[in-house]
């Protein structure tokens, strides 16, 4: 692959959207060409620097659609840099910044009226997303020790996936995500060849209560059903592990047992 090919892929490389095998190619040859390395470090740091502006001015002044609607027409109507660093990084900016502001009103928006999603809710839409842009995982491994040491260098959770049965499953691979705003590591199963999410999260703030409460020899778990998934979920630690697929629960109870080998 070349750094031209890299560069055409570049944005959808850093939002998860390529398939496996491409993903890997281009973090192949980023590990081996410092430019692209550093053409990579420098749009993570525009999008954090974006995201940190964007949420601090959401935060701290009043939020309604109006305001928005000017910020975003200031965005648009604002002229590009002298020296810009790539033809299209101006309208990508824009892009972002759109998103981001938009996003944010969606946020408001929801705790001003008082709504609030279910953690099952937001765990069977996140599967949705995945499986709709083809699972792209940043990391292919069936090795769950390789992907727990990959998941613990990328979020900083203490991550330990399970190993399973060869005969009933088996891991694809791995890649960090955002869920509800809070770093998350991202596992891919397919146990009777069927994929199964399964989600390591923070688990200060996360209620499980609202899930019915089973029991499985020692370990409690928490049990909920959405348009037409499993959602099974346990505490290891201070970390949550939730498993989402359109399996049963028994079958996802597999990735429950012995996530941490330190129990």
């Amino acid at each position: 692959m070349t750094c031209e090919q890299v560069r055409e892929c570049l944005f959808a490389f850093l939002d998860n959207e390529l398939d496996a095998p491409l993903s890997i190619e281009i973090q192949r040859h980023i590990e081996h060409c410092p430019h692209c390395a550093r053409e990579v470090e420098i749009e993570r740091g525009i999008r954090r620097g974006l995201a940190e502006v964007l949420t601090e001015d959401i935060a701290d002044h009043e939020c309604d659609e109006e305001s928005l609607t000017t910020a975003i027409r200031r965005l648009n109507d604002a002229p590009p840099r002298s020296v810009p660093r790539r033809r299209f990084a101006s309208s990508w900016a824009v892009a972002a910044c759109t998103v981001l502001l938009l996003g944010g009103y969606t946020v408001w928006h929801y705790a001003k009226s008082g709504s609030e999603r279910s953690v099952a809710d937001l765990l069977v839409t996140d599967f949705e997303h995945f499986l709709e842009k083809g699972k792209p995982i940043q990391l292919a491994s069936s090795e769950p020790g390789t992907a727990s040491d990959w998941l613990r260098e990328a979020t900083g959770l203490q991550v330990f996936l399970p190993a399973i049965d060869p005969t009933l499953g088996q891991l694809v691979g791995a890649r960090k995500c955002k869920l509800a705003g809070q770093p998350a590591a991202f596992a891919l199963y397919e146990l009777d060849g069927t994929p199964a999410s399964l989600i390591i999260m923070p688990g200060e703030g996360i209620n499980l209560d609202a899930m019915q409460r089973v029991h499985d020899g020692p370990h409690v778990h928490w049990l909920e059903r959405k348009k037409g998934h499993t959602v099974l979920a346990c505490r290891r630690g201070e970390l949550v592990y939730a498993a989402v697929s359109t399996l049963r629960e028994d079958r996802l109870a597999l990735l429950m047992t012995s996530v941490n080998p330190r129990e």
